[in-house]
């Protein structure tokens, strides 16, 4: 998913201090987007002193948990984002911490008469992609192997091309693109599993079920799913047998943190 946040003081101009800061928020309450944002979603940064998009990047860290002493909060992330922020934050409440990778530095003006919500942070739906991107449309009978060279390259690197060719697509039509894939059981999903080697991947699990014809039976997960605009890319994927696969869509699971390398 794609995401605009709001800045009131300056951004920086540098990709490599953008990208070593620690960002995050803190609310009493599990304000939007505290559950939303994942590993691979983009998000675009707005500088009210320019009125400007400035910086276009990915996420590729969360972390996310209660605490009840903001000193702690401000003790371990040394880039905060200053005192005047500290002594606005309440003494407990909700943290939501990320790291992010430069895609590019951009220059994209406020549309007249836009404002953003007190909180400070808008999820790019139909009508935010209108007001602030030109955006291509695909057709809705697309599957993601039709908008990928399905050659030599890696499973990560078909992934990342569907990312990057998403990126300027409207979320409505990437819900329909990554539905039509997952019904039709289509050669990017069947690598996905082939890339897991056809076994769950839930923490000690590692089961699979071995069909008549010689072949294994597994599921491809998503951890946003795709009726909350949950997209077929790194990040978002998790191979799972049945069992666990219904777990952690209705059960008492959840994921407190999440880097390249593990959940």
């Amino acid at each position: 998913m794609e995401y605009i946040t709001s800045r009131s003081f300056d951004l920086p101009t540098d990709k490599e201090q953008m990208e070593s800061s620690d960002w995050f928020n803190m609310w009493k309450r599990r304000n939007f987007p505290y559950k939303e944002i994942l590993i691979g979603d983009i998000l675009y940064w707005f500088e009210t002193k320019t009125q400007q998009l400035v910086w276009k990047t990915k996420i590729i860290s969360v972390e996310r948990y209660p605490y009840s002493d903001k000193k702690l909060i401000f003790d371990r992330y040394k880039n905060s984002l200053g005192q005047q922020y500290n002594d606005s934050r309440p003494n407990n409440g909700y943290f939501v911490g990320y790291k992010v990778k430069v895609i590019e530095r951009i220059r994209i003006p406020k549309p007249a008469n836009y404002r953003f919500s007190e909180l400070g942070w808008v999820k790019v739906d139909k009508e935010i992609a209108h007001k602030w991107f030109k955006r291509d449309e695909l057709e809705d009978d697309n599957t993601l192997d039709d908008i990928t060279s399905f050659s030599d390259k890696s499973i990560t690197e078909q992934l990342e091309e569907i990312n990057k060719k998403m990126q300027n697509v409207l979320p409505q039509r990437i819900n329909k693109v990554v539905l039509t894939t997952i019904r039709k059981d289509t050669k990017i999903i069947n690598a996905i599993k082939g890339a897991a080697h056809f076994k769950c991947q839930f923490p000690n699990c590692g089961h699979q079920i071995k069909k008549k014809d010689g072949s294994f039976y597994i599921e491809v997960a998503h951890i946003k799913p795709v009726c909350k605009n949950g997209q077929s890319i790194l990040g978002n994927l998790l191979v799972l047998c049945r069992n666990h696969h219904k777990e952690f869509d209705y059960g008492n699971v959840s994921i407190t943190e999440q880097t390249m390398n593990k959940l």
